[in-house]
């Protein structure tokens, strides 16, 4: 079975959030990262080197890193409706989607929060309002990232639009609310949600 090293208001509500949609089995141990003091297992430690969550033990497989996580889970679970496996562009389109978080988002967000000066041509991310405006309108006419289907990317994307929310960075977008509320309405998000609520 899955574990799952979490802690709650963190970004391993991507790997919560996941999980439920995959309705599989797992279970949770809680990692208290806001205390440099509380104990470790060697199992967290051996599946976070850098201490970071989420992470995941399953049987022999130890791994950390949200993406990474969710790339494992997709293979772990083949023929799921929340990955694109045929080829061409649309499997092209949901790699990209997949990394945008890892690689865009959250390097954008937080060069925005620590006040840094946005270098657009010479940080690989870009800046935050380039971010923002790519994402705009991918989903404009689209109700997931890769259309109608609701994927892992959206997990994802829509985890990190969720905390762009809750940090207070979320741009006045009728198109981005829109979207985190169709992603906060499904009930595996609603599920994750409650399992935070209630640590």
């Amino acid at each position: 079975m899955i574990t799952l090293f979490w802690c709650p208001n963190t970004r391993a509500i991507r790997s919560l959030w996941l999980l439920e949609e995959l309705g599989c089995d797992f279970t949770v141990e809680l990692v208290d990262i806001r205390d440099a003091q509380a104990p470790r297992s060697a199992s967290f430690s051996r599946a976070s080197p850098m201490g970071k969550i989420p992470a995941i033990l399953d049987g022999d497989v130890a791994l950390s890193d949200s993406t990474a996580i969710a790339l494992y889970l997709l293979e772990r679970f083949p023929n799921s409706a929340l990955d694109v496996t045929e080829g061409g562009q649309d499997r092209a389109d949901f790699l990209y989607w997949m990394q945008f978080m890892g690689s865009v988002m959250e390097p954008a967000l937080a060069e925005k929060l620590s006040g840094l000066e946005a270098k657009k041509f010479v940080h690989a991310w870009g800046d935050f309002d380039t971010m923002i405006s790519l994402l705009e309108n991918r989903l404009a006419a689209r109700e997931w990232i890769m259309g109608d289907q609701f994927t892992a990317a959206d997990v994802l994307i829509g985890s990190t639009c969720y905390f762009l929310r809750l940090f207070g960075s979320m741009p006045d977008s009728e198109v981005l609310h829109a979207y985190t509320d169709r992603c906060m309405a499904r009930p595996a998000f609603g599920r994750a949600a409650e399992r935070t609520e209630a640590a």
